[in-house]
Order: structure tokens, then C-alpha cells, then sequence
């Protein structure tokens, strides 16, 4: 074997990662997803400039996850972290 080539086609006749024919290049069609998300992005861009907005104007622990009120229902996680050996 003397080339880079000749390793692929190692126990086979012909190898499926060597492409002999021109690849059919053509168009995709335009998804809907682009769509989507071309008219989500401006709301999202108004509910942040809203929240700059509430976060001047309120309270700095209104948005504070960390920050409970232990009086009103509140869901507490207790997350643990375990090294992986692996």
C-alpha cells in the first residue's frame, strides 16, 4: 500500500468513504424554522428591554432566585455534585 487512498479500500473492493461521482448540490427549501424564530427574536428583544427596564425600577431582590421570602410558597432543590472517576 503506497498511498493514503489504498488504506481505504483495506479487505473491500470498493470503499463507501471514497465518493467517485459529483455530489447533486441544489437548493433547500426555506424552513419554517427560520421563520420562527425571525419573528420570535423581536419579542424577545422588547421582554428583555422590559425587564431592564422593571429591574431599574423595582426592588433589586424582586429577581434574586436566591432571595426567598420564607413566608410565601417557594420550592427549594438541594443539588449534589459527585466526580466522576470515569
Amino acid at each position: 500500500m503506497d498511498t493514503k487512498k489504498d488504506l481505504l479500500f483495506v479487505g473491500a473492493k470498493e470503499s463507501p468513504l471514497v465518493i467517485r461521482d459529483k455530489p447533486a448540490i441544489c437548493r433547500v427549501e426555506r424552513s419554517s424554522v427560520l421563520d420562527r424564530l425571525q419573528s420570535f427574536l423581536p419579542q424577545m428583544r422588547q421582554a428583555n428591554e422590559a425587564l431592564e427596564v422593571d429591574l431599574k425600577a423595582s426592588e433589586p431582590t424582586k429577581y434574586n432566585i436566591e432571595a426567598v421570602d420564607e413566608t410565601k410558597p417557594y420550592i427549594q432543590m438541594n443539588l449534589g455534585f459527585i466526580e466522576s472517576t470515569i
